[in-house]
């Protein structure tokens, strides 16, 4: 099973982000860093959140995958709105496609 330390750190280094630079973004040092990556300091909720942002991970995914996250209310809503937003995205796509469609017909009409 995967913790959340070992989802960071290979996170960390896909990115290849320093120790330093990941505790530069948390206003940490290199050393404090580096014992929150290895377990030896606790992460606080409200570090963690910070950390996923600076990883661009999303923390309930990270929670799934070490399994603590199951059955997580927060983490169904946001997984809905996720899906949710997805498909705003996809539908304001259509719209902007169709909106370039009436108006090249618009221009084709009036000439």
């Amino acid at each position: 099973m995967r913790t959340i330390y070992s989802i960071i750190y290979k996170r960390r280094q896909q990115l290849n982000y320093t120790q330093s630079y990941v505790g530069l973004k948390l206003r940490l040092s290199q050393k404090q860093y580096s014992r929150i990556e290895s377990g030896e300091t606790k992460l606080k909720l409200n570090d963690f959140v910070r950390l996923c942002k600076v990883l661009d991970l999303n923390p309930c995914e990270v929670l799934e995958e070490a399994h603590l996250g199951e059955g997580c209310r927060d983490c169904e809503k946001l997984k809905k709105l996720t899906i949710q937003e997805a498909e705003l995205v996809q539908l304001k796509e259509k719209c902007e496609t169709l909106v370039i469609v009436l108006k090249s017909m618009d221009k084709i009409r009036a000439s």
